[in-house]
Protein backbone atom coordinates (compact mmCIF):
# COMPACT_ATOMS: atom_id res chain seq x y z
CA UNK A 1 0.00 0.00 0.00
CA UNK A 2 2.94 2.62 -0.63
CA UNK A 3 1.37 4.47 -3.02
CA UNK A 4 -2.52 3.15 -3.36
CA UNK A 5 -3.46 4.32 0.13
CA UNK A 6 -2.20 7.75 -0.66
CA UNK A 7 -3.87 8.00 -3.80
CA UNK A 8 -7.09 5.61 -2.55
CA UNK A 9 -8.01 8.81 -0.62
CA UNK A 10 -6.89 11.93 -2.59
CA UNK A 11 -8.90 11.85 -5.07
CA UNK A 12 -12.28 12.70 -3.30
CA UNK A 13 -10.47 14.35 -0.74
CA UNK A 14 -9.61 16.56 -3.76
CA UNK A 15 -13.29 16.48 -5.35
CA UNK A 16 -15.11 17.08 -1.82
CA UNK A 17 -12.97 20.53 -1.12
CA UNK A 18 -13.47 21.19 -4.53
CA UNK A 19 -17.49 20.80 -4.23
CA UNK A 20 -17.41 22.97 -1.22
CA UNK A 21 -14.94 25.36 -2.97
CA UNK A 22 -18.24 25.61 -5.47
CA UNK A 23 -20.58 25.46 -2.80
CA UNK A 24 -19.12 28.45 -0.82
CA UNK A 25 -18.26 30.63 -4.11
CA UNK A 26 -22.52 30.31 -4.83
CA UNK A 27 -23.51 31.07 -1.70
CA UNK A 28 -21.13 34.12 -1.63
CA UNK A 29 -22.33 34.69 -4.88
CA UNK A 30 -26.18 34.55 -3.99
CA UNK A 31 -25.63 37.26 -0.76
CA UNK A 32 -23.46 39.87 -3.51
CA UNK A 33 -26.31 39.15 -5.37
CA UNK A 34 -29.44 40.09 -3.44
CA UNK A 35 -27.55 43.56 -1.78
CA UNK A 36 -27.10 44.37 -5.31
CA UNK A 37 -30.75 43.55 -5.38
CA UNK A 38 -31.91 44.99 -2.60
CA UNK A 39 -29.98 48.13 -3.01
CA UNK A 40 -30.86 48.78 -6.79
CA UNK A 41 -34.63 48.09 -6.28
CA UNK A 42 -35.60 49.52 -3.35
CA UNK A 43 -36.78 48.93 -0.11
CA UNK A 44 -40.68 48.42 -2.38
CA UNK A 45 -39.35 46.73 -5.67
CA UNK A 46 -37.44 44.39 -3.39
CA UNK A 47 -40.29 43.70 -1.45
CA UNK A 48 -41.81 42.94 -4.80
CA UNK A 49 -39.16 40.82 -5.58
CA UNK A 50 -39.17 38.80 -2.19
CA UNK A 51 -42.95 37.97 -3.08
CA UNK A 52 -42.60 36.98 -6.50
CA UNK A 53 -39.29 34.86 -5.66
CA UNK A 54 -41.46 33.24 -2.56
CA UNK A 55 -44.53 32.17 -4.85
CA UNK A 56 -42.43 30.84 -7.92
CA UNK A 57 -40.61 28.96 -5.04
CA UNK A 58 -44.18 27.51 -3.49
CA UNK A 59 -44.90 26.19 -7.12
CA UNK A 60 -41.54 24.47 -7.64
CA UNK A 61 -42.21 22.90 -4.83
CA UNK A 62 -45.50 22.16 -5.02
CA UNK A 63 -44.76 19.76 -8.01
CA UNK A 64 -42.37 17.98 -6.56
CA UNK A 65 -43.15 13.87 -7.61
CA UNK A 66 -45.86 15.22 -9.82
CA UNK A 67 -43.65 14.07 -13.06
CA UNK A 68 -43.09 10.78 -11.74
CA UNK A 69 -46.44 10.43 -10.52
CA UNK A 70 -47.72 10.94 -13.97
CA UNK A 71 -45.16 8.66 -15.23
CA UNK A 72 -45.96 5.90 -13.23
CA UNK A 73 -50.36 6.17 -13.39
CA UNK A 74 -49.44 6.29 -17.50
CA UNK A 75 -47.42 3.29 -17.03
CA UNK A 76 -50.05 1.64 -15.09
CA UNK A 77 -52.99 2.39 -17.21
CA UNK A 78 -51.65 1.04 -19.96
CA UNK A 79 -50.10 -1.92 -18.31
CA UNK A 80 -53.79 -2.32 -17.20
CA UNK A 81 -55.58 -1.46 -20.37
CA UNK A 82 -57.51 1.25 -18.56
CA UNK A 83 -57.76 3.54 -21.34
CA UNK A 84 -60.37 6.18 -20.12
CA UNK A 85 -57.74 7.04 -17.26
CA UNK A 86 -55.63 8.51 -19.82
Amino acid sequence: MNGLGSAFFRRPAVGIVASLALRSFQIAMLFVMEVVLARRLGIVGYGLFSYAMAWVLLFALAQLGLAQLALRETARSLEVGDFAAL
